[in-house]
């Protein structure tokens, strides 16, 4: 018989061919799940017979993976045995002071709220224990795919463009992972960026008008700003506030755009001067030592040069040893900066932590503008036709610079999820999940674009640890009945996570399921 997912059942004699003899014990584990997987946590539910009264469920907990709750609070859904009439369902209502509150006639399904002080758990055994009902659960809710309500989202194209929203439905903020953004400023005053920028907490609290951290720099509450050397690190460029938009703008806000990551925190280092064309490189370098001493774990640096640096050369070794990834665009002269004289500093740096990052176009091809080079650029990201916060308002802007952005977004993401992992593991799921792409053969290193599922879900190296929380627990084997009965589909697909597929078939299958079942009973 071929192993297809049409079947929700699976005889005894079947699962044995399957299984150890550890495994076997656990065959009454096997059927309970496959009845969970029919419902939401915590239901009764037995066949429509006069005869058999509805079974209780245990409650669950209450909250998804995400902190979003899994249950309407107080209520109940309750489906009543055919040939139950009006009058016993009522009585049955009353006698725990709970009230039907809506009716589908034909399902013979009641939404009940529940009387103030009568728990779920209470309830649930309540018309559990009565003949009439065929099934009660509890009220179970749902939330639509993340696609943010900001209202310039569908003007921003490159969010599909690298799976983006895919990648939402279970990691979207980075709410510890700091982000330096050196650069012409930012606006952090933004209604799109203000929540979503770095403090120093020392300086917040602390005394105005004194260096409370003893770092050097007074009153750097947001970052500093090392062109003009002052506190007050804001952008008059737009390019900076273009920039952290793309990393960081305030998500599912109903405000502007959305960045990779939905909260945030946007570290502000300006290095360029109000007035100026350009960046010195001392600003540059105090910037990335700034960055290294706060916290920062990503650092990106839209910007570039054709001088080499020993200087900043030396810097940016120190952010190799200190661990810190760092994001720089490969530049806008549609060049192969592997040759020699026609390097774009920092990104023709060789230092591991560095990701050198081209632009793509609304075509999937290697923007006509875009430097590129197989040993010096690391991966494509969009960078035409860009829409992000600008001071005061919203832009649209082309170039690597907005290309590095998108990377250093994700490689948030990557660390919201994986607090532990280093860069070059970051580096190298992103890089080796690269989404091919023909213009980049032997022009970028990865040969492709950068794929944010493909990246978050290749840091899901647990085996069969089907919701993504880094650990093998009851919620995984329920999730793997779900999945063969139809009724789910894993947080990230086979294809994308293959830690999750123990027998190679690309799917979550049998062998998946009484994998988990092993774990969970201690004989693996």
């Amino acid at each position: 018989m071929p192993r297809t997912c049409r079947h929700r059942l699976w005889s005894l004699s079947r699962i044995a061919r399957f299984t150890s003899h550890a495994v076997r014990r656990t065959v009454p584990l096997v059927f309970s799940f496959l009845l969970v997987s029919t419902a939401s946590s915590g239901f009764a539910q037995n066949p429509p017979t006069p005869e058999a009264p509805a079974r209780q469920g245990s409650i669950e907990k209450s909250r998804d993976r995400r902190g979003r709750l899994l249950y309407k609070p107080g209520e109940l859904l309750v489906r009543f045995k055919k040939g139950t009439t009006q009058e016993q369902i009522e009585s049955l209502h009353r006698a725990q002071g709970n009230k039907n509150v809506h009716k589908n006639e034909r399902l013979r399904l009641h939404r009940v709220k529940l009387k103030e002080g009568v728990t779920e758990e209470e309830a649930i055994k309540h018309y559990a224990a009565s003949p009439l009902v065929e099934l009660v659960e509890r009220h179970a809710l749902r939330y639509p795919n993340k696609i943010p309500n900001d209202p310039y989202v569908a003007d921003q194209w490159a969010l599909q463009s690298i799976s983006l929203p895919k990648a939402w439905d279970f990691a979207q903020e980075c709410p510890e992972v700091v982000i330096a953004v050196v650069d012409t400023g930012v606006d952090y005053l933004h209604p799109d960026l203000s929540e979503n920028i770095w403090t120093n907490t020392v300086e917040q609290n602390g005394t105005p008008g004194v260096d409370d951290d003893g770092n050097g720099f007074i009153d750097d509450l947001y970052g500093w700003d090392f062109a003009d050397g002052d506190a007050y690190p804001l952008d008059v460029y737009g390019h900076g506030t273009h920039v952290a938009g793309i990393i960081g703008a305030r998500g599912n806000n109903l405000e502007g755009v959305t960045g990779v990551c939905w909260t945030a925190k946007l570290m502000v280092l300006k290095v360029q001067a109000d007035g100026a064309e350009e960046m010195d490189d001392l600003a540059v370098i105090n910037a990335l030592q700034y960055a290294a001493g706060h916290g920062a774990r990503i650092i990106n640096c839209s910007f570039g040069g054709e001088a080499f640096s020993q200087i900043e050369s030396d810097a940016f070794a120190e952010l190799q040893t200190a661990g810190i990834l760092t994001v720089c665009a490969a530049g806008n002269s549609a060049r192969n900066i592997d040759t020699q004289g026609l390097e774009n500093y920092p990104a023709s740096y060789t230092f591991s932590n560095i990701m050198a990052v081209a632009a793509s176009n609304q075509t999937n091809s290697l923007a006509s503008f875009s430097n590129y080079g197989p040993l010096s650029v690391d991966i494509m990201a969009p960078g035409v036709s860009i829409k992000s916060a600008m001071p005061s308002t919203y832009g649209i802007k082309d170039g690597t610079s907005m290309s590095a952005a998108f990377v250093s977004g994700t490689a948030g993401l990557i660390l919201s999820k994986n607090p532990q992992m280093n860069c070059g593991t970051v580096k190298s799921a992103i890089m080796s999940t690269a989404e091919p792409v023909p213009s980049a053969d032997g022009k970028i290193g990865s040969e492709g674009k950068i794929n944010a599922l493909a990246a978050l879900c290749s840091t899901n190296t647990v085996t069969t640890d089907l919701t993504f929380d880094h650990q093998i627990s009851l919620p995984d084997a329920i999730l793997a009945f779900q999945i063969l009965a139809g009724l789910a589909q894993p947080v990230c697909p086979p294809t994308h996570a293959p830690g999750l597929d123990v027998n190679g078939d690309r799917r979550i299958g049998i062998e998946e399921a009484l994998y988990l079942l092993q774990v969970i009973a201690g004989s693996r």
